[in-house]
């Protein structure tokens, strides 16, 4: 029972598909997923540490309705580097009504070693990991000590866009407070070199509540 409300708690926290069609401002351009630019001398072990989600394009919810009034909050992850290149997972937050703070565990692996900012993240051994598969992380933007934008494309159509509604993009902060002014600039010009509309991310809050590098996550949690 506990795995199966951390599970409900986690899920509250990742993006889920909807209507994404493109914008109008984006028809004349090249909207394929292999075409977005990515972080270049990507460094794994810049990126470790703690990470807090400061916006999101939209939730995972199974209702709707109960996400705009009582969003998630205190969405978070902390990065590991392990001695094959790979990235260890730890995320989480708060679920519905901000409580019953929860997380889980997973792996960051590139399948290509010439590209580590295109990561396939896995839960392995987790129910949350046998719900959600395996997913792309791609690091579109990172400062390392500032902000990082980070995109992920579930399924893509024939021509090689982004299936609509299954297209994510969250940003995080190393600061719990958001982004600076400068950084928002920079960031709604990353966000819409995806072809999303910056207009369309909703914020993540951090109350303080719930540290997931605090807590104590077996593997089996979710």
């Amino acid at each position: 029972m506990h795995q199966i409300a951390c599970a409900v708690i986690v899920l509250t926290l990742l993006p889920r598909g909807g209507s994404g069609d493109a914008d109008d401002a984006f028809a004349k351009q090249d909207c394929r997923v292999d075409a977005f630019p990515t972080q270049t001398d990507f460094s794994p072990a810049a990126y470790q540490g703690q990470w807090y989600t400061v916006a999101i394009n939209r939730y995972w919810m199974e209702i709707p309705f109960l996400t705009n009034w009582f969003p998630p909050s205190d969405v978070q992850a902390v990065y590991t580097l392990d001695d094959d290149g790979n990235i260890g997972i730890q995320t989480g937050g708060s679920g519905l009504l901000g409580f019953l703070c929860s997380g889980t565990k997973g792996l960051g692996v590139a399948p290509n070693k010439d590209f580590p900012q295109k990561n396939i993240v896995t839960f392995p051994g987790t129910l949350f990991g046998w719900f959600i598969g395996a997913k792309p992380y791609w690091v579109l933007r990172t400062d390392y000590t500032g902000f990082a934008v980070v995109y992920a494309c579930w399924a893509q159509v024939d021509d090689g866009t982004c299936k609509p509604g299954k297209e994510f993009v969250w940003t995080l902060n190393r600061n719990p407070e958001g982004h600076t002014p400068d950084q928002w600039q920079q960031i709604n010009a990353i966000i819409k070199d995806v072809c999303i509309d910056p207009s369309k991310m909703k914020p993540i809050k951090q109350t303080g509540n719930c540290n997931i590098k605090d807590k104590k996550l077996p593997k089996d949690e979710v």
